[in-house]
């Protein structure tokens, strides 16, 4: 009998799926892709996968399958883009406005700000926070980054000439506070004290999200709710948005009791200039003449934070990396900032000098290239369509991988050297795709935050040079994982010497 049971269960589960993927299937003939098994796809090849692994077989199907490839992720279909001409197509459409279902694993945290959101509710609240990075604001933020900066610099201090560490969690704790001071306006100061809950339940949050994406049985809500991981993914929740809900409370009570004459006041108690942090915007903000509550300010918030901390410290840490690694680019960078900075290597910088390190950017570009901090993409097609001749049926994810672009000697000359001057436009001769690289993203969904990214980038890194060289342990290589932000298997290793001039 129990026989009888199952095999209705395969055959109605069969039927459930051709219905209602009848359209996707008649239209995947025309797509090169990993052949797969009867429901299940190509899943147990791609799930359950360490980031390692992930690497190695997208690379492998794209040598086999190309630039273009159907992927069958149970009855989730996928493409994997690697083509500039077909990601152009992707990120300057209107009608792809929607993030791939990857992104639903963040949303029982985030909700739907800025990242997760679409639609009209998209398009106002990008209105909204645009003007949160017009640069007469972040020229009020190169005060903080050159603070946390300093601190960092100090700390590490201990660490001088004793050999190789991991960097990446003590950039951490310095991005961590940038991104507090500037999106919530307030200290965590984890550089301080790296014992901090905030910190631990963050990081904790952000590992049971990535580890969802690799795992088949984590994939599906209905069988996630089942699982230890789910109980501790809502208790993390809870203390997170309760965290940043008593911020937003005491805030808001803050301004309230302001008198309305000095509520859009730019100056303090004491007569000078404040900085007016993210979240004071968007407690004077209005969407269709009503205030923003709460839970919609938290939404941002906490999307700030989530995508301010990760993607900068991944940057930071990456290209001290390549500086450590190449010694005339680091030789060339300190030339640079002490032209522009000069000898005293504790004096606050400014907007103005980080606008004149050219070659320093030009090595973050580079660094971005090969070690972009969002190394996947991934839109939602909600209406059947055509990317260059190529039909794509509605309900698919495209995942486009900047990651393995960078890697494509097709797109790149030399792809896997470390070559700034490529993003030298009066040296260059690359004739590049502009959708060949997209460390923040493109099109109308790009990084709201590149610009201030790119300040504190260039702030946090010239600030080490000014204090430190910085060299590699002998034969260390790191090992990429591609998880929600790129990171490192085996650390970002580095040595620390001070710097004598």
């Amino acid at each position: 009998m129990f026989g009888i049971y199952f095999i209705f269960l395969i055959f109605f589960t069969c039927f459930y799926f051709l219905k209602k993927h009848y359209r996707q299937l008649q239209l995947t003939g025309q797509f090169n892709g990993p052949p797969g098994l009867p429901i299940i796809g190509n899943g147990l090849e791609l799930v359950n996968k360490s980031p390692i692994e992930f690497i190695k077989i997208i690379e492998d199907y794209i040598g086999k399958y190309g630039k273009f490839i159907r992927i069958w992720l149970g009855n989730q279909l996928v493409f994997f883009m690697t083509d500039p001409k077909d990601i152009e197509v992707v990120l300057t459409s209107m009608q792809l406005l929607s993030k791939s279902t990857e992104y639903d694993f963040l949303k029982p945290w985030l909700n739907t700000g800025l990242l997760t959101s679409t639609g009209q509710k998209w398009v106002k609240r990008r209105k909204v926070l645009t003007p949160a990075f017009h640069f007469k604001i972040l020229d009020d933020f190169i005060e903080v980054f050159d603070k946390q900066s300093s601190i960092l610099t100090e700390n590490l201090r201990k660490l001088q000439g004793r050999g190789k560490f991991n960097i990446f969690p003590i950039t951490a704790l310095c991005t961590l506070d940038i991104i507090g001071e500037t999106a919530m306006g307030i200290s965590f100061n984890s550089q301080s004290d790296n014992n901090s809950s905030y910190i631990k339940n963050v990081n904790e949050l952000a590992d049971i999200i990535h580890r969802r994406s690799y795992d088949f049985i984590s994939r599906y809500d209905i069988l996630f709710k089942f699982t230890p991981t789910y109980r501790r993914q809502q208790e993390l929740i809870k203390l997170l948005h309760d965290f940043t809900d008593k911020v937003i409370v005491a805030r808001r009570e803050k301004l309230k009791n302001k008198p309305v004459s000095q509520q859009t006041d730019d100056t303090n108690d004491i007569g000078t200039k404040k900085k007016m942090a993210l979240l004071d915007l968007l407690l004077q903000a209005t969407v269709d003449g009503k205030p923003l509550t709460n839970e919609d300010i938290r939404e941002e918030i906490d999307t700030f934070m989530f995508e301010g901390h990760d993607t900068t410290n991944s940057a930071i840490a990456f290209t001290l990396y390549n500086i450590g690694k190449y010694k005339y680019v680091q030789q060339k960078c300190f030339d640079e900032i002490k032209r522009v900075i000069g000898d005293d290597r504790n004096k606050p910088i400014t907007m103005k000098e980080l606008n004149e390190l050219k070659y320093l950017e030009l090595v973050i570009k580079e660094t971005l290239r090969l070690y972009p901090s969002v190394p996947l993409i991934g839109r939602e097609v909600v209406e059947e369509m055509k990317i260059n001749e190529k039909i794509i049926p509605k309900g698919a994810n495209l995942i486009i991988g900047p990651y393995f672009m960078a890697r494509d000697p097709e797109i790149w000359t030399n792809p896997l050297e470390f070559i700034p001057e490529r993003f030298d436009t009066e040296t260059t001769a690359d004739k590049l795709n502009p959708y060949a690289y997209i460390p923040f993203s493109a099109g109308s969904r790009n990084c709201i935050g590149q610009k201030f990214a790119m300040l504190e980038l260039k702030s946090t890194v010239s600030k080490m040079l000014r204090h430190y060289f910085i060299s590699l342990p002998r034969n260390y290589q790191p090992e990429d994982c591609l998880e929600i932000v790129i990171k490192s298997k085996n650390g970002v290793m580095i040595q620390l010497d001070e710097r004598v001039y």
